[in-house]
């Protein structure tokens, strides 16, 4: 290459970096960014050899921000929470509340719940009281052509005091309008302890009409123990839930005279029922508010089958007692009025219900 050559190459390269220059400052001043000074370039004098390649890569853009806060501005202290951005059709939480927006309607929304319903009060037409109906042929509804049981009935009683409900569980019997329950006829507390833990998390109740123990007493499976077993059925309820509330049942006493004490396993049974239910009403007493005792003396031999299974009047007044339990666990129940039908029928015979 001739030196004419080199030097010309030399004018071109700088001349095609002081437009490169030129362009950035340019593009900055659209950006309203003031570009920073540059430092004085020592003058480069040409080589006499072959002349370096052309810059290639991009001019060098805007300096970085600087790291201090402008002078009088607070910074949040250290382990302060900084504010999240707004949320699109989202209020933000009251001031002091430490909730982020949308987080009630997100939680609901993980729960499988829609957020209004999960703010609505048990037994309202959003959220209905979700009732178990936890036990043995009697819960399933034996002694009744039907098999209502008590369940029907008590669901009249629910919607005349205008709660809205559902009953829940695995099984289906009777003819009224709502016919699930958790009613497995011949079945002892220890074979429902071992099944619980899907049923609650299949029906998720907001409570639990317990009544068990029948089977227990007449088969003879460790009757002294029955109590301890009940006491553990009813605690891994509880554990499921904070939230969920359990209603106890003692048993109907079959007879220890006449034609019914000749069934197998009835006269033992009696005495053995008579002792389970003293234990149950200390089991309620001591698990405090979110347990109930149904106390079901009410339903008396003449209130049966085969003195064991309830007749429709018999589970009528079953329907009652836990329809009175049930009151004292929701706002306002302490005012619902026992049915005319059924303290009627208790009069006949001679009975209180209230």
């Amino acid at each position: 290459m001739r030196r004419g050559d080199g030097r010309t190459e030399y004018v071109r390269t700088v001349a095609h970096l002081r437009a490169l220059a030129l362009l950035g400052v340019l593009a900055l001043a659209a950006c309203g960014t003031t570009p920073p000074p540059r430092a004085p370039a020592a003058p480069a004098a040409p080589s006499p050899g072959p002349a370096a390649a052309p810059a290639t890569g991009p001019a060098a853009g805007p300096a970085a921000a600087p790291a201090t806060a402008p002078a009088g501005a607070a910074l949040p202290a250290a382990g302060a929470a900084t504010a999240a951005p707004p949320v699109a059709g989202v209020a933000p939480p009251p001031a002091g509340t430490g909730a982020a927006p949308g987080a009630p309607a997100a939680a609901a929304a993980l729960a499988g719940i829609e957020p209004a319903a999960a703010r609505a009060p048990r037994g309202s037409a959003l959220r209905p009281l979700r009732i178990m109906p936890l036990g043995d042929s009697i819960t399933l509804g034996r002694g009744d052509r039907l098999r209502d049981g008590y369940r029907r009935e008590l669901g009249a009683l629910l919607t005349a005091a205008g709660v809205h409900h559902d009953f829940v569980g695995s099984q289906r019997d009777g003819t009224g309008p709502d016919i699930d329950h958790e009613g497995h006829s011949g079945w002892t507390i220890t074979e429902a302890r071992g099944r619980v833990g899907g049923w609650l998390a299949a029906a998720r109740p907001d409570v639990v009409l317990l009544d068990l123990g029948t089977n227990d007493m007449i088969q003879g499976i460790d009757p002294g123990y029955a109590p301890v077993r009940l006491a553990d059925l009813v605690d891994t309820i509880l554990a499921w839930s904070p939230d969920v509330r359990v209603v106890v049942a003692t048993l109907i006493v079959t007879p220890t005279q006449g034609q019914f004490a000749a069934r197998p396993g009835r006269a033992r049974a009696a005495p053995l029922m008579l002792a389970y239910n003293s234990q149950v009403r200390l089991l309620a007493a001591a698990r405090g508010p979110r347990v109930r005792l149904a106390e079901m003396a009410v339903v008396r031999w003449a209130d049966t089958r085969d003195g064991l299974h309830p007749t429709p009047r018999g589970y009528r007044l079953m329907a009652y007692r836990w329809y009175q339990q049930l009151a004292h666990l929701m706002p306002g129940g302490a005012a619902w009025p026992a049915p005319p039908a059924v303290t009627k029928a208790a009069a006949r015979q001679g009975r209180r219900v209230g």
